[in-house]
């Protein structure tokens, strides 16, 4: 199987910003979106729900945020 040039890419991107991602500045959001998002979408994965699926057949949820004991907060 040969690997699209588009992971070539995503992996020379995030070698070269290493230092900016491993920052305090970098937040888990700004990770989805410039990395992991872009990853699944190249493995095939509906990432933005472009097929129009319902939440129970999505391939990606969003959690906004969950419940733990008596409060809540968000997800990891």
């Amino acid at each position: 199987m040969s690997v699209p040039g588009e992971l070539y890419a995503l992996v020379e991107r995030f070698d070269r910003d290493r230092d900016a991602y491993s920052s305090g500045r970098y937040n888990e959001a700004q990770a989805r979106v410039d990395i992991i998002n872009p990853l699944l979408g190249l493995l095939g994965w509906d990432v933005e729900n472009r097929r129009g699926r319902p939440d129970a057949y999505r391939d990606v949820v969003y959690e906004d945020r969950v419940k733990v004991g008596g409060g809540t907060k968000a997800p990891d």
